[in-house]
């Protein structure tokens, strides 16, 4: 990233740094600018804004990035990535559309994509086991992480029994207990070691409901809980189309990879596609937990249908939590200010509460989207000024120069330039003609880099 710098002045730097040293834990610096420069040029009067401003982001505040398609949301965020990558963060990416493709390529990444099911494939139920072999469901040595292991296979539970409904406190609470009964019958199960204990899944565990837990439960318990509907509706994730989903044998293991995008679009036109998301955020929790020793970003771009439900209230709180306490950071990416808007109160608050930055880009083919803006982030009038004034810079293939964008820090608000070099630009282009493209040299060529370069020389033959 460039900022603009006036003839005459220091040269602007924009870097990202990243320090390990446990003696700086207080202080730990990820995004860092020096010597900024910003003038507007209103006729023949230029007027400057910023003059020689130098800040930092420091480890554990989170971001929120908010720009209407065509922006350059995907573009920003490409280039961003692509930095804090270099400079040895660990990245992963839940994506729909695949904007992210060519930069993972070019860093020899590993891409996940939905229309191969197999990748996604999971198995909610489990978890480390001790000496014996018995499955450690409560690990009195860490309460929270325990209760959170329950409360993510009942948040996966009550998307599949209620879908769009919300369940009554007596609802949950004996679904919490049937999840806590039914890893007791599977720790029983292989008691004097002898036989293969029973393995658990989401098959097991419905069979557990109908044959076991049903028997036990109390005439209140019965009435409260339509243990016949519940069995029924868990059918397809065990005997039908969708028995691939929860009743993985081993979950996927990507503790060493340090830059992962999981594209969801395939995903998102499935009815299930909440429980993909849960699913892969929860690898991803699985994976942070594990991994010491790094800064660790997740980046959520567009996969957001899934917060409209306050089911789900929860498990947001329980991710920002766990990225909290193990040195990482959060970055939500959305076209409209409105989704968040529309949230229920939990994931809203988890949101705004958990978000120190906010990073707004071009709205002015959206100027009625203006005091949403305001209304939900905070925007001071002035500020939607700033944000309303934002340029942008095209060359003559209609490709982007430089764009500038909005910065919030805490409560300090600014305007910086986003400009990469024209391979980068190509990189990070996620325009269809661009990416269909890419698409079609690398098949031609074999090579990410050779692809860039084809589509390069093609574009300077035609404008010069």
């Amino acid at each position: 990233m460039q900022a603009a710098c006036r003839t005459g002045q220091q040269k602007p730097e924009i870097v990202l740094q990243v320090q390990n040293n446990a003696a700086l834990e207080e202080k730990i610096v990820i995004l860092e600018l020096k010597h900024i420069y910003k003038d507007y040029i209103q006729g023949s009067m230029v007027v400057p804004v910023l003059k020689d401003i130098n800040l930092q982001v420091e480890k554990g505040e989170y971001l929120a990035i908010m720009g209407p398609s065509g922006s350059g949301k995907s573009f920003w965020l490409n280039n961003y990535i692509y930095q804090s990558y270099e400079l040895g963060n660990d990245i992963t990416i839940i994506d729909i559309g695949g904007s992210y493709r060519s930069m993972i390529n070019l860093n020899r990444g590993k891409y996940f994509d939905s229309t191969n099911q197999k990748q996604f494939a999971f198995n909610p139920f489990l978890c480390d086991r001790d000496k014996t072999g018995r499955y450690i469901y409560i690990d009195k040595s860490d309460q929270e992480s325990a209760e959170d292991l329950i409360k993510t296979i009942c948040t996966i539970l009550s998307y599949i029994w209620k879908r769009n409904n919300a369940m009554e406190p007596s609802e949950a609470a004996i679904l919490r207990k049937s999840v806590i009964a039914f890893y007791e019958y599977v720790n029983n199960s292989s008691v004097d070691g002898t036989s293969e204990r029973i393995f658990p899944n989401m098959i097991e565990y419905r069979k557990f409901l109908q044959n076991v837990f049903a028997e036990k439960m109390s005439e209140y318990e019965k009435r409260k809980f339509e243990i016949e509907e519940v069995v029924l509706l868990l059918e397809p994730y065990t005997e039908g189309e969708l028995s691939f989903l929860l009743n993985a044998k081993e979950n996927v293991d990507i503790i060493n990879d340090d830059l992962i995008a999981f594209d969801m679009e395939d995903a998102a036109k499935k009815e299930y596609f909440p429980l993909v998301v849960i699913i892969t955020l929860q690898m991803v929790i699985d994976k942070i937990k594990k991994r010491e020793g790094v800064n660790k970003e997740l980046i959520i771009d567009e996969a957001l249908d899934f917060l409209n439900d306050s089911k789900f209230g929860d498990f947001i709180a329980y991710l920002y939590r766990t990225f909290r306490k193990k040195d990482g950071a959060i970055t939500i990416a959305a076209q409209n200010v409105l989704f968040l808007k529309n949230c229920p109160p939990q994931i809203k608050d988890s949101i705004l509460i958990n978000c120190d930055t906010k990073i707004i880009l071009d709205h002015s083919s959206y100027r009625m989207e203006l005091p949403n803006l305001r209304d939900v982030l905070s925007i001071s009038e002035d500020e939607i000024n700033m944000i309303d004034s934002l340029q942008t810079r095209m060359v003559d293939d209609n490709t982007t120069k430089w764009k500038e964008f909005f910065i919030k820090l805490g409560n300090n608000p600014f305007v910086f330039r986003n400009e990469v070099s024209p391979f980068a630009a190509a990189a990070f282009d996620s325009r269809q003609k661009t990416v269909v493209r890419l698409k079609q040299l690398f098949e031609e060529t074999g090579s990410t880099y050779a692809a860039i370069n084809r589509l390069l020389e093609e574009r300077r033959k035609q404008y010069g």
